[in-house]
């Protein structure tokens, strides 16, 4: 027998036009993942009303409680009244496939969701959560990308079907385009989730797309700089990776312009120490390969007589202001070539000059390549034996970047340990 407005202010503790300005308030807080899309369209759209099935009805209910909480017994009971007065129903058997994943019974989980499949083919919902469970616990991986590629050719525009699928791809190994254009999709109907905008990303630079990388992170990532700068780095770090590769292979001048390109990404950035200190490190091993390279060329040209060409290779060398111990190897063959009769006799190479030679600098870049850390290591300790003194600190460079390596490898390992025990 209270009047509305009393009832009303009994209920909120303020009358309408109060209640209507804190709902107001609250709607435009930005605490929601949305994407702002005006559209202006006029639909007629046709409505067919019909009966649902009793088991529609229980299945329904069912998963209406499970939806509330997972571990209602209530929702049990009523998905296993569903398949019994329906043994056919196939999203009763996969909602009980679920239930079961949450218990830890995987033989009943697969049990079930093979039931749902075998049932009802054709429904997407039953595709996928068998196509989840025999991913993440049913070790079937082919099974997996069979059922999650049939989710999506039924619901084209169900995000988390794209998004597992290409998951399901990569542990298969695949690496064709399958992958990526299920990563694409997966970031077009879910453009605001960072994780799948990451995983593209690096998606696209194994596949050495790095245009299509800049691309992606220039557009997405506007509502995050923290996200954007971790998805620059993704970039550099590959960049760097990419260098190393180039180095290892010798050509100089690739590797020179990706690295240039790596130091230009993070220009603007608070990049942490330790990728400075991999930019230094590769940067040194660049000038000391392309020092060795025309160091050797200009010994080519003196052992075939052309002294002329020789020294001017060695003088230029020295006008790039090379260090100390790169100084002493030019002017050491500069006597050779002048026949000083103090100039060292054979094995002018730099190898035997310099303690630690472009050969060496290239194979240590191979074995990092190859994330041979050990046998880095073990060359490492060999270069240390026959290092000059002024070689020392390239060394322990070295060094260092293995340890922050391996550092992270063991973070990597512990994390995934964690969730498999939390899984």
């Amino acid at each position: 027998g209270v009047p509305p407005t009393e009832a009303l202010a009994g209920a909120f503790d303020t009358d309408e036009r109060g209640l209507e300005k804190e709902l107001r308030l609250y709607s435009q807080r930005d605490i929601f993942s949305h994407l702002e899309s005006p559209v202006s369209i006029e639909v007629d759209l046709p409505v067919t009303l019909q009966r649902m099935s009793h088991a529609d009805v229980l299945y329904r209910l069912g998963d209406l409680l499970a939806q509330q909480d997972e571990s209602r017994q209530e929702a049990k009971d009523y998905f296993e009244a569903a398949v019994e007065v329906e043994p056919r129903h196939g999203l009763s058997w996969s909602a009980l496939g679920v239930l079961a994943e949450q218990h830890a019974r995987w033989v009943a989980a697969r049990s079930f969701h093979d039931r749902a499949v075998a049932n009802s083919p054709d429904d997407f919902l039953v595709q996928y959560r068998a196509g989840v469970f025999l991913l993440e616990r049913g070790r079937d991986i082919d099974g997996a990308v069979i059922a999650l590629e049939r989710a999506t050719e039924l619901a084209p525009r169900f995000g988390p079907a794209w998004v597992e699928l290409t998951t399901a791809h990569r542990a298969s190994g695949q690496r064709g385009p399958e992958v990526i254009v299920a990563a694409e999709t997966a970031h077009r109907l879910s453009p605001t989730r960072d994780d799948i905008t990451l995983d593209l990303l690096r998606l696209y630079l194994a596949a050495d797309r790095r245009d299509a990388a800049l691309d992606l992170v220039g557009a997405s990532f506007t509502g995050s700089s923290g996200s954007r700068e971790r998805a620059w780095s993704i970039v550099a770090d590959n960049d760097l990776e990419h260098v190393r590769l180039l180095l290892a292979e010798g050509r100089l001048d690739d590797a020179g312009k990706r690295l240039d390109l790596a130091q230009g990404l993070i220009a603007d950035t608070a990049a942490p120490a330790a990728f400075l200190q991999r930019v230094e490190s590769l940067r040194s091993d660049l000038e000391l390969l392309r020092f060795g390279r025309r160091y050797e060329e200009a010994i080519d040209l003196h052992e075939r007589g052309e002294d002329g060409a020789a020294r001017t290779i060695l003088v230029d060398l020295l006008g790039d202001l090379p260090p100390e111990r790169q100084v002493q190897a030019i002017e050491s063959m500069l006597r050779v070539i002048d026949g000083e009769p103090d100039a060292p006799r054979g094995g002018s190479r730099a190898s035997s000059t310099i303690g630690i030679s472009s050969d060496d600098i290239q194979e240590y870049n191979r074995r990092m390549a190859r994330h041979d850390l050990a046998g880095a290591r073990a060359l490492l300790y060999d270069l240390q034996l026959r290092a000059r003194p002024d070689e020392y600190e390239w060394i322990d460079r070295q060094l260092a970047e293995i340890g922050v390596i391996e550092d992270y490898n063991r973070f990597v390992e512990r994390y995934n340990l964690a969730v498999d025990q939390f899984n």
